[in-house]
């Protein structure tokens, strides 16, 4: 078996393509970190949008449970209107006398 010593042109070309494939591989890596900079960017960005979106639907949450318990206290006072006639008519057909009806009244006795 013969073997064959490279020559000196053989081993430059070597060292060229050596060289030009280091080039491609740290051109490729500028590309990469490009990329992975456009993307943490990107990610801020989204993460900066998901807060504002956050907020307001924290902001909005809160607007509608206030609303609700506006209607809840509405719905009570129509409650208590529709039904305080009925009541003083009830216990006016048992023989009670009502002279006055009040809302809210707490009695403590002793």
């Amino acid at each position: 078996m013969s073997t064959t010593q490279p020559t000196y042109d053989e081993i430059m070309r070597l060292f060229k393509e050596t060289d030009e494939s280091f080039k491609e591989t740290a051109e490729r890596f500028k590309l990469s970190e490009g990329q992975l900079q456009e993307g943490r960017q990107e990610l801020k960005e989204i993460r900066r949008i998901f807060w504002e979106m956050s907020d307001a639907t924290d902001r909005k949450i809160k607007e509608v449970s206030a609303s609700i318990g506006k209607l809840g206290n509405r719905l009570s006072d129509f409650i208590e209107d529709a039904v305080r006639p009925a009541a003083v008519r009830l216990f006016q057909g048992r023989g009670i006398a009502v002279h006055e009806v009040q809302q809210n009244v707490t009695l403590q006795r002793g």
